[in-house]
């Protein structure tokens, strides 16, 4: 079968045009890039290859991957899931995708990323990395209550799927996500909950 390509395009103009473009690694979906205070990009991907290709990744398809940029998006390096040692395994199950990254003032990452299955628990996830998105910690924040669905939920705290999220000067992050019943915020010491979400008292 042919892959699935994705493509990252520049703009040297504010956006009125777009011009070079990049590809990315194939089966690669549904990106979202972080530019870092370092001026490295990282790129939050859904890797998702057909499961019966006989190629080396095949067997962790539709998990959070992640790529760097040090030459503003021309090339891409350091494919790999997200995980918790450098060079270790993948450290998200099948279906922890979509993702996006945050960065805070002191260089903190975050990782928001979807959980889809099982579909009656399925969740917003946070995970967070002290170095530039090489390692992530062990420790997983449930920014919704388990029991969303794929395309969120109208009970109060619960939901998933999609999220997006703002740096606020505080270093406050906040998150929108699933059906837009839930805002969560993350500040430098903690997770705090809105509209129903799960609060957190360290990070």
């Amino acid at each position: 079968s042919v892959p699935a390509t994705s493509h990252i395009f520049r703009s040297t103009d504010g956006g009125r045009t777009w011009g070079a473009w990049t590809a990315l690694p194939d089966w690669c979906f549904e990106t979202t890039i972080l530019c870092l205070r370092s001026g490295k990009l990282i790129a939050a991907i859904r890797y998702q290859p057909l499961v019966d290709l006989d190629i080396p990744l095949a067997k962790l398809g539709k998990r959070l991957f992640l790529a760097d940029s040090v030459d503003q998006g021309r090339t891409w390096s350091d494919f790999r899931p997200l995980r918790r040692t450098p060079h270790g395994p993948a450290d998200v199950a099948l279906g922890e995708c979509h993702g996006e990254l945050s960065e805070v003032s002191d260089g903190t990452l975050v990782a928001t990323h979807d959980r889809r299955y099982p579909r009656d628990r399925a969740q917003l996830l946070a995970r967070i990395s002290r170095d530039q998105g090489q390692t992530w910690s062990p420790e997983v924040y449930g920014l919704t209550l388990p029991g969303g669905t794929a395309t969120g939920s109208s009970r109060r705290g619960y939901g998933t799927g999609y999220a997006s999220s703002i740096v606020l000067e505080d270093d406050a992050i906040v998150t929108m996500t699933g059906a837009g019943t839930c805002v969560c915020i993350w500040a430098g010491k903690g997770l705090k909950g809105r509209g129903g979400a799960v609060s957190y008292t360290h990070l």
